[in-house]
């Protein structure tokens, strides 16, 4: 029986589990409505160490380990390497096998087809959830937009040039943590807000933020649409 994901599902291409990430939403082709899973480009896309070798994306309920896991899809379009210097869109779709689906859930909310507008002055404390594979479900608040981040990869140093850190709500919890990449941050009536791409290290300070890509270039660049009512 092909498996039904959530968001939040382990992914990662065979043989790189120990670059796994998580599975965000289920979006569509804006044109020919073909349907695909949406994560970050370095866990299973162009910016991913193992995209070269293999475009089979695997799934596993038990973890980022090889034992037990499931082939779920293909690597499909995806932000390209040389997008490194300056990366507005680290993500990249997954084409999934006949039958295999993915839910919209995220905690106690059901993402939907609208989102928030890159610049919007309304993100600026927004109280957001996401749910990753390896933190699960957290509840944060925006505390900074516009942000810039450079951050080093095994391509290098990627610069992200505009996003949003988060801080989790709960003291002492980070909001996002190493295998969260790729999750899905939403406000807690399920309207999109973006894409976790990187974390700040919990081991270091245990309030780490966690740096958020908007939606609206990636919907733009990969020309998908998000699922649900408007």
């Amino acid at each position: 029986m092909a498996p039904r994901l959530d968001p939040g599902a382990w992914l990662f291409l065979e043989g790189f589990q120990n670059q796994a990430g998580s599975l965000g939403l289920p979006v569509r082709d804006a044109d020919d409505r073909s349907l695909y899973f949406l994560t970050a480009a370095h866990v299973v896309g162009g910016l991913a160490p193992g995209r070269a070798e293999t475009d089979r994306v695997l799934t596993n309920p038990m973890g980022a380990v090889p034992i037990a896991s499931i082939h779920i899809g293909h690597a499909a379009a995806s932000a390209p390497a040389e997008f490194t210097a300056t990366c507005e869109v680290d993500a990249a779709l997954i084409s999934p096998l006949e039958g295999v689906g993915c839910g919209r859930s995220i905690g106690d909310v059901k993402a939907h087809g609208l989102h928030y507008d890159s610049f919007d002055p309304g993100l600026y404390g927004l109280p957001v959830q996401k749910y990753g594979a390896r933190s699960g479900l957290t509840v944060g608040m925006i505390c900074e937009i516009g942000a810039e981040l450079v951050a080093e990869s095994h391509l290098g140093t990627i610069r992200y040039p505009f996003g949003y850190w988060i801080m989790n709500q709960t003291a002492g919890v980070p909001f996002a943590l190493p295998g969260d990449s790729g999750s899905m941050v939403v406000d807690l009536h399920g309207r999109v807000v973006g894409l976790i791409v990187a974390m700040q290290n919990p081991a270091a300070d245990p309030d780490a933020s966690a740096f958020c890509i908007p939606i609206e270039p990636v919907l733009r660049e990969l020309n998908v649409e998000l699922i649900g009512p408007r």
